[in-house]
């Protein structure tokens, strides 16, 4: 075999390998086949904070656009609201800020808390935020370089605004007629003119379906490794992390 060949089936073909992640279909703006479902942020391909940022305020000033007079659907229907957001992360939040600024009746559904995901990471995390020329087009904006540091930041600003937040996991969207329903978890589903989908692609970690691995001394994440300095640890799982 020739020696490139070798080391390419080395690299590529020796060892199981998972398949090309799939990202679901969506135009430039983020608009998909389904009508009134917008996807954004890092679902939509692009995994940089300002890119989130600025997709997520992107599409609800479109929305509102779109909807002109808000009033009059939502006194029709009572609990229909102009706009679900679906995850609660850097484009969610910027998302609902901008849909609160508005005046559009919103709701953000966050199986966590906001900015989960930033939150999940290593302490001390450097944060690049690039491109370092662009300044995205939203209210939600970052500046810090490290991830205690951003938190704190992105907190602060979402703080300022009253964004409704619904504590639950969004298992299906789909449309039903004039409008997108939102089926939840432990909460009655959302029905809104319109769902701005930004969940992400972080994922969930694996459970091993095994009797005691949500007690308080196991961890699915290491958050911060010095926490664990000095103790007996079993670790489980033999790859990169």
């Amino acid at each position: 075999m020739n020696p490139v060949h070798r080391y390419l089936h080395w690299l590529h073909l020796q060892w199981p390998a998972g398949s090309v992640e799939r990202l679901p279909a969506c135009d430039t703006a983020g608009r998909t086949a389904i009508p009134g479902v917008t996807i954004v942020g890092d679902l939509a391909g692009v995994p940089l904070l300002k890119f989130a940022l600025d997709s997520g305020a992107t599409a609800a000033r479109r929305i509102t656009a779109e909807l002109g007079d808000r009033d009059v659907p939502a006194r029709a229907h009572g609990e229909l609201l102009d706009v679900a957001i679906i995850g609660g992360g850097v484009a969610g939040v910027s998302a609902a800020i901008e849909c609160v600024r508005a005046g559009l009746s919103c709701r953000v559904v966050e199986a966590a808390r906001p900015f989960a995901t930033i939150a999940s990471f290593p302490a001390k995390k450097p944060i690049f935020t690039y491109p370092t020329e662009m300044t995205p087009r939203a209210t939600l904006q970052v500046t810090a370089g490290v991830k205690e540091g951003l938190i704190e930041e992105l907190d602060a600003q979402a703080s300022q605004h009253d964004i409704p937040i619904v504590t639950a996991t969004a298992t299906r969207v789909a449309r039903d007629g004039d409008h997108i329903v939102v089926t939840l978890t432990d909460a009655p589903a959302l029905r809104a003119r319109q769902a701005i989908i930004a969940i992400g692609r972080s994922g969930n970690h694996r459970h091993l379906g095994v009797d005691g691995e949500n007690l308080p001394h196991v961890f699915h994440r290491v958050i911060d490794p010095a926490a664990h300095a000095g103790r007996r640890v079993i670790i489980v799982g033999g790859g990169d992390s």
